[in-house]
C-alpha cells in the first residue's frame, strides 16, 4: 500500500511548542482524518492513545510513506509521540522528486498538482475565509490566537508574516478538507513523479539526494548552540555606544532637537540641510522625495566624507548587527541552541539553503557567538577551491590542473597575469595583521578582490566584457580575457561547452539542461543560456557535498563517536563531538570521507580543517595538543 500523509500544525516552530492537531492520508482509494484537541487558550494539542494508534496501524501496513516536505512532517509526528523510526526506510518525498524532474519548476504541493495532476486549489481560498472569519470570533471569546512575539513561533516576524496561517485549527472542518485534499495530491503527484523519475533516467540520483532527509533532520534536531550571555552583552554595549553616537551627530551638526537616526526627517535635515550633501536618491511616487532607504544611506556613507556622516555610518552598522541578535535569540530554544531547516532543494542547483532562522547568511562578526557548548567541540572542514577544480578539470588545461595538483593559488596565478606588479606584493599583506594595513596595503587587497570576483565571473560564465570589468573593478577595462586565454588556452571556451551540453540534454529530454557531477540534471533557461556554467559548477560541487555528507553519516566513526552533523554552508561542513583521545581519529576520518567524496568525480579535492571550542576549554591537554600538531 501506498500511503501519503500530510499534517496541520499549530504553527511551524516545533521547538517553541507548535505541534499537529490533524492528519491526513491517502491510500489511493480512501482519505482518513485523525485529530487532536487544541486547548483554545493555550494552543496546548492533545492526542487520544486510540486515536494516533488508529493512525500508526496504518501507518504500519504502507509499504512506501510519501510526504510532501518529509522533514517536516515527521518532526510534526515526532512531537507527539509517534515512533517514526520505522518510517525512515519506507519514505518516498514529492517535494525531491519534483526537484530531480525539474529544478527550475515551482516546487509547492498545489503549484504541482495544478500542472501535473489538472488538481485545483479551491480548498485553499475556502479554508482562508474559513479561518480568518474564525479569527475574528476567537479574539472576542479571549482565545490565544496567533500574533507576533507569540512564545510558540517567537522568530516570526510581524512584518511579512500572514499570522492567520498559524490558526488552522480554529476552522477544523475546513481544515479537515484541506489537508484530505493535500495528501491526494501528495498520492496523485507521487504516481506521475515515480514515472518521470524512471523514464528519464533520474531514479538513482532520486535515492541518493532522498538519504539526505534523515540527515537533514538530524542536524536540525541538533542545531547550533549560541552563546546566550556574550551576545546579550553585546546588545548592552551596542545600545551604549549607539546613544553616545547620537548625540556626536547632534553636537556635531548643531542639532538642537531629540535628533532619531531613523527618522527619514531627520536624516533629510541632516544629510541634505545641514552637510549639504546633494540629494542623488528620491522615493518614487507622484510626489517624489529624497530617499533615505539602504542603498541611498550606502551611497552617501561612501561618496561623501564627515565625521557626523561616519558616526552614523556606525550607528546603523551597530544598529543592524543589534537587529541580528536580536532576531537569533528570537528562535534560540531553552538550551540555547537555534534549529534552522536545512532545505535540501532550497536552491536551483544541489546545494542547500536554510531557514528559520537562515544559519547561511549571518554577518560575519556574529559568527564568533555561535559555538560547541563545554566539553565538545566543532570539527569544521571545507573544500578548498572545489569550483575551481572541477572547472579545470573539466576544462582539460593541463596548466591548471597542475597548478591545483602542485597546492598553488589560482587567484594568486592570474594575478600575476592580470596585476604582476601588485601579485608580487598580495603574499606579504595578506600576512599583516589588520592594524598594520596602510592605504597602499588596502588598493592591492582590492585588486585580489577583484581577481577572485573576475575568475568567478569566468566560471560562472559572464560575457567577456563582464569578466573584464570584474578584474577591472569598473568600466571601459583593457581585455584581461586575452591574456588569460595566451597562458591558459580554452578556459574562456568553458560557457561554449556548458551551453553545448544544455542543447544535447534539449534533444534528449526535452528539457534544456545540464548534467552535473553523478547525473542530476539542472534546467537552464534558454534566454540566459550562460547560466548552463554556474549551474553545472555549483550543482556538481553541490552534489560531491551531497555525496560526502552521506559517506560521513555512514562512517562508522561517526555512529561510533557520537558525532552531529549541525550546520552545512556552501562548501563546509561542520560536526559536533565530546572532547575524547579520540578527537585526532575523528578529524582525519571526516577528512578522507569528504576528500574520498570529491576524488570520486575529480583527481585532487582537498579538505582543510579547524576545530572550534568553547572558551572554558582552551586549556585542555587534548585540545592543546590537537592546536600543536596542525
Amino acid at each position: 500500500m501506498l500511503l501519503a500523509i500530510d499534517t496541520e500544525t499549530t504553527g511551524l516552530d516545533f521547538f517553541h511548542g507548535c505541534r499537529p492537531f490533524m492528519i491526513t492520508a491517502c491510500d489511493g482509494t480512501y482519505t482518513y482524518v485523525w485529530q487532536g484537541q487544541v486547548n483554545p487558550y493555550n494552543r496546548d494539542v492533545y492526542w487520544d492513545e486510540d486515536e494516533l494508534r488508529s493512525f500508526t496501524d496504518l501507518v504500519a501496513k504502507a509499504t512506501r510513506i510519501i510526504f510532501h516536505n518529509t522533514t517536516f512532517d515527521m518532526r510534526a509526528l515526532a512531537s507527539i509521540g509517534v515512533d517514526i523510526s520505522s518510517f525512515w526506510g519506507r519514505i518516498e518525498d514529492t517535494l525531491l522528486a519534483s526537484h530531480a524532474i525539474c529544478s527550475g519548476d515551482t516546487h509547492n504541493l498545489k503549484d504541482l498538482a495544478i500542472k501535473y495532476c489538472d488538481y485545483w486549489d479551491d480548498d485553499e481560498v475556502a479554508l482562508a475565509d474559513a479561518v480568518k472569519d474564525s479569527v475574528k470570533q476567537a479574539r472576542i471569546k479571549g482565545y490565544d490566537v496567533a500574533k507576533a512575539g507569540h512564545r510558540h513561533f517567537p522568530g516570526l516576524r510581524k512584518t511579512g508574516t500572514s499570522f492567520w496561517k498559524q490558526d488552522y485549527w480554529l476552522a477544523p472542518e475546513s481544515c479537515a478538507t484541506y489537508g484530505g485534499r493535500d495528501a491526494e495530491r501528495t498520492w496523485l503527484l507521487w504516481s506521475c513523479f515515480r514515472i518521470g523519475l524512471m523514464s528519464d533516467g533520474l531514479w538513482d540520483v532520486y535515492c541518493t539526494r532522498k538519504e539526505l532527509l534523515k540527515i537533514a533532520y538530524d542536524m536540525q534536531s541538533t542545531g547550533k548552540y549560541f552563546y546566550v550571555e556574550e551576545a546579550r552583552q553585546i546588545l548592552e554595549s551596542n545600545t551604549k555606544r549607539m546613544e553616545e553616537l547620537r548625540w556626536e551627530i547632534k553636537r556635531i551638526a548643531d542639532i538642537k532637537y531629540r535628533f532619531n537616526p531613523n527618522s527619514r526627517d531627520h536624516l533629510i535635515d541632516l544629510i541634505h540641510n545641514r552637510l549639504k550633501i546633494p540629494v542623488e536618491y528620491y522615493t518614487q511616487g507622484k510626489v517624489p522625495k529624497p530617499a533615505m532607504d539602504k542603498k541611498a544611506l550606502k551611497s552617501y556613507f561612501e561618496d561623501h566624507q564627515s565625521p557626523a556622516l561616519t558616526k552614523l555610518a556606525k550607528y546603523k552598522r551597530l544598529q543592524k548587527q543589534n537587529t541580528d541578535i536580536e532576531g537569533i535569540l528570537n528562535w534560540v530554544d531553552e538550551n540555547n541552541r537555534t534549529h534552522s531547516n536545512l532545505n535540501i532543494t532550497g536552491t536551483r542547483e544541489t546545494r542547500q539553503s536554510s531557514s528559520n532562522p537562515n544559519d547561511q547568511n549571518t554577518d560575519n562578526e556574529l559568527k564568533h557567538l555561535f559555538g560547541p557548548p563545554p566539553g565538545k567541540v566543532w570539527v569544521c572542514t571545507d573544500l578548498v577551491n572545489i569550483e575551481l577544480r572541477i572547472w579545470a578539470y573539466v576544462i582539460g588545461n593541463k596548466e591548471l590542473i597542475a597548478l591545483f595538483e602542485q597546492g598553488m593559488s589560482v587567484h594568486q596565478i592570474i594575478m600575476e597575469i592580470v596585476y604582476p606588479a601588485e601579485a608580487k606584493l598580495i603574499g606579504a599583506i595578506k600576512d599583516k595583521p589588520k592594524k598594520l594595513l596602510t592605504d597602499e596595503d588596502y588598493r592591492i587587497l582590492k585588486k585580489y578582490t577583484n581577481i577572485k570576483s573576475g575568475n568567478f565571473s569566468l566560471l560562472y560564465g559572464g560575457s567577456e566584457n563582464k569578466i573584464n570589468e570584474s578584474y577591472h573593478g569598473g568600466k571601459n577595462p583593457p581585455n584581461y580575457c586575452a591574456r588569460i586565454n595566451a597562458k591558459f588556452p580554452g578556459v574562456t571556451q568553458f560557457t561554449k561547452t556548458r551551453i553545448a551540453m544544455a542543447s544535447e540534454n534539449y534533444v534528449k529530454y526535452r528539457v534544456f539542461s545540464v548534467s552535473t557531477f553523478g547525473g542530476y540534471r539542472l534546467d537552464v533557461n534558454p534566454d540566459q543560456a550562460y547560466t548552463a556554467c554556474n549551474y553545472f559548477v555549483q550543482g556538481s560541487a553541490g552534489w560531491i557535498m551531497t555525496e560526502a555528507m552521506i559517506a560521513w553519516a555512514a562512517n562508522p566513526d561517526y555512529k561510533r563517536f557520537n558525532c552531529s552533523m549541525n550546520s552545512q554552508i556552501h562548501d563546509g561542513l561542520d560536526t559536533e563531538v565530546e572532547i575524547t583521545s579520540a578527537l585526532p581519529r575523528i578529524i582525519d576520518s571526516k577528512c578522507m570521507t569528504i576528500s574520498r567524496a570529491g576524488r570520486k568525480y575529480i583527481p585532487t579535492c582537498d579538505v582543510t580543517w579547524e576545530i572550534k571550542y568553547h572558551p572554558s576549554d582552551e586549556t585542555n591537554p587534548i585540545i592543546q595538543d590537537i592546536l600543536a600538531s596542525k
